[in-house]
């Protein structure tokens, strides 16, 4: 192999090894604002998962029952490497925003 040729491979792997870089940055995660829209955020972090917003709870009559789960709230989690964003969503908007293994 020539002298060029490995030089544009090295290239090439560096380039791919960068495009590579997980989405579950501190970079991304500064980005994101509150209010900021729910595509607006997948834009930035792809596709999260969403987390359970239903618990238990008691209803009048003093029997456990499940709550019915708040479709105008939802939280989704991203997660890479040990690394977790996790944003708070109300009516498709950011509520509120944490981190951690940072």
């Amino acid at each position: 192999m020539t002298r060029p040729a490995i030089v544009l491979s090295l290239l090439a792997l560096c380039a791919a090894i960068i495009g590579c870089e997980g989405k579950v940055t501190i970079e991304n995660y500064d980005q994101i604002q509150v209010g900021m829209a729910q595509h607006e955020v997948e834009a930035i972090l792809g596709e999260g998962t969403r987390e359970s917003a239903a618990g238990m709870g008691i209803d009048s009559s003093g029997i456990a029952s499940r709550d019915a789960e708040d479709n105008s709230r939802a939280t989704y989690l991203w997660e890479e490497d040990g690394r977790q964003i996790i944003v708070d969503f109300e009516n498709q908007n950011v509520r509120s925003k944490r981190k951690s293994g940072f």
